[in-house]
């Protein structure tokens, strides 16, 4: 029941919620298991490696932007490696770019596989200076 209420108004805010001013960033390892009515409202992709054939495919099919020839080459990504695909790319042209190593830019942080408590985290951070740090500043 939970589950479908969620997926209810995940497809809700997706669908409708630009003309309220909101935006919605989706975050999943496996792209197959999301739904397709959400999946076809992202006007970007950034898209890390996707070895799975259905979740390369899921990709694929939610963007006219995203060739066979990207879809196949998402399994050669390295690790920290992404694909920028959509509206946010000028020109439409797909980007690779390289994602700075977290554990660099804050010495000691370590998140490795658990939930992350953004409010205490972010309340405040600092950074190697051991300076304050605007959380708007913060890779996302």
């Amino acid at each position: 029941k939970k589950a479908e209420e969620s997926a209810y108004w995940l497809s809700r805010i997706a669908r409708e919620g630009r003309k309220f001013g909101i935006s919605l960033g989706i975050v999943s390892q496996r792209p197959k298991r999301l739904e397709e009515d959400v999946v076809s409202q992202c006007n970007t992709f950034i898209i890390l490696r996707l070895i799975e054939e259905q979740d390369r495919r899921r990709v694929k099919n939610s963007s006219e932007m995203i060739t066979d020839d990207i879809a196949d080459s998402l399994t050669s990504l390295d690790v920290g490696e992404a694909l920028i695909v959509g509206y946010a790319v000028p020109a439409g042209v797909p980007v690779t770019v390289k994602v700075e190593d977290f554990t660099r830019l804050y010495e000691g942080v370590s998140y490795g596989g658990r939930d992350v408590d953004f409010i205490r985290e972010w309340s405040p951070i600092r950074n190697r200076n051991n300076s304050v740090i605007d959380a708007g500043d913060l890779p996302m």
